[in-house]
């Protein structure tokens, strides 16, 4: 988390996302234009930095990725806004 500057309230925030339930959700990619945030968004909502650049790598790739995740309006809006898309 250090080597992408992660500051306090990014953690904050991914501590008051972990009281949604998590639920299984489908990660598509559209258009990445910011790989690096994408990463550091998944780590806020409580994936490790390692899982988050497999997560990118596979969806650069044109994979779909099956994931359990603490879903909110406000991560996916952020998602989507980064060109990930859930189907």
């Amino acid at each position: 988390m250090v080597a992408l500057g992660q500051p306090e309230k990014a953690r904050a925030d991914a501590r008051s996302r972990s009281t949604f339930q998590n639920r299984k959700t489908v990660l598509t990619a559209g258009e990445i234009a910011r790989p690096v945030d994408v990463v550091r968004l998944l780590v806020s909502a409580g994936i490790s930095l390692q899982n988050a650049h497999d997560i990118l790598d596979r969806l650069a790739a044109g994979e779909n990725v099956v994931l359990e995740l603490a879903l909110d309006e406000k991560l996916i809006q952020e998602l989507h806004g980064l060109g990930v898309l859930m189907i």
